[in-house]
């Protein structure tokens, strides 16, 4: 297990440095000429920390091979234990059947009944201090006092450990599923080449106006997985999307498995990869009609939020169960580069990486009294780093001109919608909405049962392993804590971090709940297949004896049902091909036809589809509108937001243009001198793009089915090795060949391409 513990310790190490680098630098006011200067040190930085990451590996593989002693006692059933999971179990029924048939949006009612279920379960084994007193501590287990581990269910770790990357891989390479957000996550950072003097998130890449703070970012201020991608660009010439999209996704891939893994056996060794392919088998087939660790998971691999959600969240978990059981410096020192990590993919994980990391304490720490004491100051001592760039975040965010009041207009404008969809008759998901998080009813129930199921099962064990009161600790916590929605609004009511309501749910890690669940429900089959004994109930007895085989038919049926319930989606997931970046392949193709040409301070106004994914690609561009949530911000007065918004509705369809549209089109043409104009084929006719030659002076032509007019002003770019850019091309090969069949009218593969079951 020392290899495994080094490879994920290492990697984590190696991008808390990149973190702290660009952290340091922004706080310095440093600017991207600056960061490019010194970054050729950073390997030699990362490659330092090898021997310690080398020997924190050793200790946390010796904790696993330390057996835990059996108990002295059995904690058996008793009527008052039994009362009180026959209680636990109607408030269950009642929260499933409150989801089932009359859910409530903001999930308050069922989420206290499934609180209240969880505690009475907990109690219903609680056991006496005498009774843990008798067991025998971790820290002072003689190493080989009961025999060691099992041996895993697969043989051993290198098998199963590269069937389940290679499996993570290819289907990460199958995905299509590309997400707007990328136009300012690589926009901002292909923009600090273009004013590469300036300070780091500081200037506006997207509309050209001079002295424009590039207000987008400050939510993403220390963010450095783009940046990466750029400055590797910068200094290799390799495309900075193929590293975006297909590099650091597939390293990513290889690291997946393994704190899930580690965290599984260190209950469950003989199960653990047993859990680890249950748990992600669920997640790779889970809808992404959610925006939780389904969502979060493989379609979006490529986002440090992703990154966060399905890696970090739990090493968090394990590496802080190290800390709370064996508390020392070099464990507190690993805590806190994991979460400078989670706030190197995500500012969300500034403050959502803390919030994992207390619950695992509360939920892993044991005494004596000052073991508790020296393992919660060490934790805070982690802590500082992060606290310290929230600090500087907030403050950037805070210094956007009436950030609030951008803020209450858009949440005015949410609830108007609401409003008016609900007098039509229709169902709107609301961010506040746990359905909109988690997908739907169907979703919420797996949800439910994978809670209230492994808290029951973890139940049954800890009446004979002393290992399952931790799990159940934290099975506790995630549920009333992680699973509160009056938490998550709360906090976003005292932050003002409007998108906490949900983001608040990725600390209920359903991978981990998945992965322990299984194993621990292989362990009980076994457990009573072991003590199974012949007696006057035979059908019992035949029955135990094939406990472990139902336990295992059971999550492969779980496995079929997900797989059922989600296989239209699946076809929206990913295709028959792979696709090394995850764009479309019709916007892809006129991108791919703009690049001939020399855009730099050329301003574009064309379909939204395309001005997605033009930020990441051009360089030196300008553009009406890159994306339509940029309109929340601050940018323009009204009115000039207003306009600009109407001009992208107007080139973006559905509807065609109609004769008023196309002379304010044209309008718009001459007095704000745009250069560049791309349309869908279907928004505009031939007589219609006549007439815009005619009027402009623009020269139009079809160009990969998208109408492209360009002033007569843009010229080719030029070649040759006088041209600046001449040695660092914007490859964009995607797989090498178009798409076998022809796009879909809205820019979708037609690879698979079914369509969403209307039940969901």
């Amino acid at each position: 297990m020392i290899g495994a513990h080094f490879l994920l310790f290492f990697s984590i190490c190696a991008y808390a440095v990149w973190t702290l680098y660009v952290w340091i630098n922004y706080a310095l006011g440093a600017s991207y000429n600056d960061l490019r200067s010194y970054a050729p040190l950073l390997p030699f930085a990362m490659v330092a920390l090898g021997p310690f990451a080398w020997h924190l590996a050793k200790q946390f593989a010796r904790d696993l091979s330390i057996p835990l002693a059996a108990p002295q006692t059995t904690l058996g059933p008793s009527r008052p234990r039994l009362l009180l999971l026959a209680v636990s179990l109607m408030l269950f029924a009642a929260a499933l059947l409150q989801t089932l048939f009359k859910p409530d949006s903001r999930y308050l009612w069922e989420w206290m009944l499934l609180a209240a279920s969880s505690i009475l379960i907990y109690l219903a084994a609680q056991p006496s201090p005498a009774f843990l007193r008798r067991t025998t501590n971790l820290e002072t287990s003689p190493r080989g006092a009961f025999g060691g581990p099992p041996p895993p269910v697969f043989g051993g770790f290198f098998l199963p450990y590269l069937v389940c990357v290679l499996g993570l891989a290819a289907l990460y390479l199958l995905g299509i599923h590309p997400d707007a957000d990328d136009t300012h996550f690589l926009g901002s950072a292909v923009g600090m080449l273009h004013s590469p003097d300036q300070a780091l998130w500081s200037t506006d890449p997207f509309f050209g106006i001079a002295g424009m703070p590039d207000y987008v970012s400050r939510l993403n201020i220390g963010e450095g997985l783009a940046l990466v991608s750029v400055l590797l660009y910068d200094l290799t010439g390799l495309s900075h999307l193929f590293i975006y999209y297909t590099v650091l996704p597939l390293l990513t891939t290889a690291l997946l498995p393994l704190p899930i893994f580690l965290l599984t056996r260190a209950f469950f060794p003989r199960y653990a990869w047993a859990g680890v392919f249950f748990a992600f088998a669920l997640l790779a087939i889970w809808s992404t009609d959610n925006h939780a660790h389904g969502h979060f998971f493989l379609p979006r691999l490529y986002h440090g939020k992703s990154v966060f959600v399905s890696l970090l969240i739990p090493a968090i978990y394990y590496i802080t169960r190290g800390l709370a059981q064996r508390p020392s410096l070099g464990r507190a020192l690993l805590l806190c580069l994991t979460f400078i990590a989670s706030g190197g993919f995500t500012t969300s994980g500034l403050y959502l990486a803390l919030v994992a990391g207390g619950l695992s304490w509360l939920a892993f720490a044991r005494p004596p009294l000052l073991n508790l004491v020296r393992a919660a100051a060490l934790f805070l001592l982690a802590t500082l780093p992060n606290l310290a760039m929230l600090h500087l975040v907030a403050r950037g965010v805070l210094d956007i001109p009436h950030a609030r009041a951008a803020g209450a207009a858009t949440a005015t404008a949410t609830a108007a919608a609401a409003a008016a969809a609900t007098v039509a008759g229709a169902t709107v998901k609301e961010v506040k909405d746990l359905f909109w998080t988690f997908g739907g009813t169907i979703d919420i129930v797996g949800i439910l049962f994978t809670v209230w199921f492994g808290m029951l099962v973890t139940t049954a064990l800890a009446w004979r392993d002393v290992r399952a009161h931790e799990l159940r600790r934290l099975w506790l916590l995630l549920t009333v804590v992680a699973l509160s929605p009056p938490i998550g609004a709360l906090l976003k009511s005292l932050t003002s971090i409007g998108n906490l309501d949900w983001r608040w749910y990725w600390v209920f890690h359903l991978g981990v709940l998945w992965s322990l669940t299984a194993a621990a429900s292989l362990q009980a089959g076994a457990q009573l297949v072991a003590a199974r004994q012949s007696g006057p109930n035979a059908w019992a007895s035949r029955l135990t004896a094939q406990a472990q085989t139902l336990a295992a038919s059971g999550l492969l049926a779980i496995v079929l049902a997900f797989l059922a319930l989600n296989w239209n989606y699946l076809s929206h997931k990913y295709a028959t091909h792979p696709y090394y970046l995850k764009v479309y392949d019709k916007q892809l193709a006129v991108v791919r036809h703009l690049q001939a040409f020399d855009l730099k301070g050329r301003l574009i106004l064309a379909d939204e589809r395309v001005t997605q994914l033009l930020p990441r690609t051009l360089q030196g561009a300008y553009f009406i509108s890159p994306n339509s949530g940029y309109f929340s911000m601050p940018y323009f007065p009204a009115p000039e937001a207003a306009d600009r918004r109407a001009l992208r509705n107007l080139v973006s369809g559905p509807t065609p243009l109609d004769a008023p549209g196309l002379a304010r089109l044209t309008t718009a043409i001459e007095t704000r001198k745009i250069e560049v104009l791309v349309l869908d084929t279907a928004i505009a006719n031939p007589a219609q793009l006549e007439e815009i030659q005619r009027t402009t002076g623009m020269a139009c032509h079809n160009a990969s089915g998208w109408s492209l007019c360009l002033d007569p002003a843009v010229t080719e770019r030029p070649t040759g090795p006088t041209h600046p850019d001449a040695t660092k091309t914007w490859p964009m090969a995607m797989n090498g060949r178009p798409s076998a069949e022809a796009p879909a009218a809205d820019g979708r593969p037609a690879t698979g391409s079914a369509a969403p079951s209307p039940g969901r």
